[in-house]
């Protein structure tokens, strides 16, 4: 008997047992499985993500509409180009915010929606989408006469 014969009559004997049936069919579930597991994780990776980056968006604008005293459609375009540079669609976003102009001291708010959609599930059918919100609040900085 050859070392090739003695090597390949150990490997048969862990792939399959007395009966003829292979103990590693459970291999390639186990893979599909983690790799499923890994799928999912990508898909929570990227709703932290897009909550964070939303969210610094609405902080750089909240700082905007507090210098300036409220919320119009300036700021709505600082807002589209600061979204678009995090990577975000602005077209898919809603936002509500206290319009301009409101006197020194007085409160500004913003809040922001947009939905993320999980792609994990597209396989097996599913497609859910979950809500991202994100409200700020802050004070208006100019005295105005």
């Amino acid at each position: 008997m050859g070392d090739g014969e003695m090597i390949k009559k150990c490997m048969l004997r862990y792939v399959s047992n007395q009966r003829g049936e292979s103990q590693s069919i459970f291999i390639p579930f186990l893979v599909l499985i983690l790799a499923i597991f890994i799928y999912i994780g990508v898909d929570v990776y990227g709703y932290i993500m897009t909550k964070q980056y939303l969210k610094d968006t609405v902080n750089e604008t909240l700082d905007i509409a507090k210098a300036e005293n409220g919320f119009d459609s300036s700021t709505r375009a600082s807002f589209d180009d600061l979204a678009s540079k995090y990577g975000l669609n602005p077209n898919n976003i809603t936002i509500q915010a206290t319009p301009k102009t409101v006197q020194r001291g007085s409160s500004i708010e913003i809040r922001a929606h947009t939905t993320y959609e999980v792609h994990a599930l597209r396989p097996f059918g599913q497609t859910i989408t979950m809500p991202v919100d994100v409200y700020r609040t802050g004070f208006a900085l100019t005295y105005i006469r």
